[in-house]
């Protein structure tokens, strides 16, 4: 048997690495991990939503997009698609940089607010973000009326390809992934 030399070694382990999908975007990186502070730019385009801890209550899938207003607070616009009439709806939700927060434009907690009535339904709070523009994901707390849930949002459709990343990222968050319902794949709503 022929041993590989050192520097065979680490030119074989990077020839497999490097030829694998699996990119720098899909590892767990500890410092996305609880952030104190956030650019809110790193949130804007589009969200798909992946899986929370609503259970059957979330059954549709959504998608969102969300953009910065001049303000300072972000607009997220929902798309909701509900497989089982092929109903779509969409609606606006305003995420306002909580007040209490000393610096609101890198804020990693925000209220979330009903644009028509001003009406606060509860609380988002930034937990992991992966800020990769085509691979990203971010985890959130989210309570709402009392109700506490966990979302992970991707920037694709369906990152299966990154379930591990995902899952770590749960677990190093104290989170159970199996408490997670993953959600349907086809965005109806989608144009």
């Amino acid at each position: 048997m022929t041993m590989l030399k050192p520097s065979h070694l680490f030119l074989f382990l990077f020839f497999c690495i490097n030829n694998t999908s699996f990119g720098f975007s899909k590892i767990y990186k500890r410092n996305n991990e609880n952030p104190t502070s956030l650019d809110h730019n790193k949130l804007t385009g589009r969200w798909y939503l992946y899986m929370d801890t609503r259970g059957e209550k979330g059954k549709g899938n959504t998608y969102g997009d969300i953009e910065i207003r001049s303000n300072g607070d972000l607009l997220d616009t929902l798309y909701e698609y509900n497989p089982d009439n092929e109903e779509c709806k969409s609606y606006d939700i305003i995420l306002r940089p909580l007040s209490s927060d000393p610096s609101p434009e890198s804020a990693v907690e925000f209220e979330i607010i009903v644009p028509s009535t001003t009406f606060v339904l509860g609380t988002q709070k930034i937990v992991y973000l992966n800020d990769d523009p085509a691979d990203g994901f971010v985890i959130i707390h989210q309570n709402t009326m009392g109700e506490e849930t966990y979302l992970v949002a991707t920037r694709t459709k369906n990152p299966s390809d990154q379930l591990t990343t995902i899952e770590t990222a749960l677990l190093k968050l104290s989170l159970d992934p199996k408490k997670f319902t993953k959600k349907p794949t086809n965005f109806g709503c989608e144009t």
